[in-house]
């Protein structure tokens, strides 16, 4: 959380250091493959690119008009509603979505009548999100339910799911949203542009860029039919590219090929 570019020389040093104690390495994302490569020294047969997998049955589309979760004040489909799912720590960045959240509505007042904020998650910065909020007199339009175990039921809700980060592997919770039949806007950091295609599953912003953010978000919101039909295509990737089976697949195959042989026994 500290080092999310892992640009930080004595971690860099750490990992050097635990290398002849790790007999293989998995990368989540490609970015994190070339970060093993040429930042830690990690040759090409003592590791591998195996992307983070979602249970695709658990997190699907809803079969009908979903029904807003518990304690939560709004409508699903009367209101627009858009927001992330993760820990509210710096490198998930939620305070950038705040602030990007807090200048639409001042740049697009109408959008109040029906846009709405869900901010999912615990953690250290959820006092300045709900400041950021107070002060830009949005926090009546915005839901922060803290830690919760009805996640699908949650992303269901949603009309469109945000990623701020200012770095990821492969986001397990944006995968989630994907097989729930979500659009996604994110940062184009890490991993996320390889799930996040420019107009075909979602679209893709700069990190701690409050403009850019707020127009891609009213963009999506001003057009909603347009931006919801990129869910199903969202959808169909998270079947074919990251399905819990393709993700058993591949870590079987691996475990059989790393396994010592019978004779070295």
């Amino acid at each position: 959380a500290h080092d999310p570019d892992g640009s930080n020389p004595r971690y860099r040093k750490l990992r050097k250091l635990y290398k002849p104690f790790v007999g293989h390495y998995v990368a989540v994302s490609n970015d994190l493959a070339q970060y093993l490569e040429h930042a830690i020294g990690i040759s090409a047969d003592r590791r591998s690119l195996i992307a983070n997998g979602v249970d695709t049955e658990a997190f699907a589309p809803p079969e009908s008009v979903p029904q807003a979760v518990a304690g939560c004040p709004f409508v699903p489909r009367q209101h627009w509603l858009a927001g992330p799912v993760g820990r509210l720590q710096t490198v998930k960045n939620q305070p950038f979505l705040a602030r990007a959240f807090v200048k639409l509505l001042k740049d697009h007042p109408q959008a109040s009548s029906r846009m709405r904020l869900i901010i999912v998650g615990d953690g250290p910065l959820r006092a300045e999100i709900e400041e950021i909020l107070r002060q830009g007199n949005a926090l009546q339009y915005a839901w922060l339910p803290g830690a919760r175990n009805d996640i699908a039921d949650i992303l269901r809700m949603l009309d469109c799911f945000v990623l701020p980060s200012q770095a990821e592997g492969t986001s397990c919770t944006l995968q989630e949203a994907m097989a729930c039949g979500l659009p996604a806007i994110a940062t184009a950091v890490g991993g996320t542009p390889a799930l996040v295609e420019q107009g075909i599953t979602g679209n893709l912003t700069p990190s701690d860029d409050d403009d850019a953010l707020a127009q891609a978000l009213w963009s999506a919101y001003a057009s909603p039919q347009a931006f919801s039909t990129l869910g199903n295509t969202a959808r169909q990737r998270a079947l074919t590219g990251f399905a819990m089976k393709q993700l058993i697949e591949h870590y079987n195959e691996l475990f059989q090929h790393c396994a010592p042989s019978a004779k070295s026994h």
